[in-house]
């Protein structure tokens, strides 16, 4: 056939090759799927974790606010609102604690 002949058959090993490699990253993506280790944890334990974060903020919340309240001259509201604001970042300056 020559030369012709020749490249044709190249081009089709070359895109057989490209479509075993699609086929194999396909199933390494699917794999990945399973091994992300959330799979074995419940919705029970989503919730209990939930609410140890929760529990663990109010209470350097509550601690934050009782330290404001002892050392500066504002109600224990004042205190709690100037440590949640400062906890999340947000940072209005509305409020500072004195010298």
């Amino acid at each position: 056939m020559g030369p012709d002949g020749e490249e044709e058959e190249e081009e089709e090993a070359g895109s057989e090759d490209s479509e075993d490699r699609k086929k194999g990253e396909d199933e390494d993506e699917d794999d990945d799927d399973d091994d992300d280790g959330f799979g074995d944890i419940s919705i029970g334990a989503n919730i209990m974790m939930a609410l140890v974060a929760l529990c663990s903020l109010s209470f350097f919340l509550g601690i934050g606010s009782y330290v404001f309240t002892r050392f500066e001259t504002w109600r224990f509201f004042d205190a709690f609102y100037f440590c949640f604001i400062t906890l999340t970042t947000i940072g209005f300056g509305d409020m500072v604690p004195s010298e």
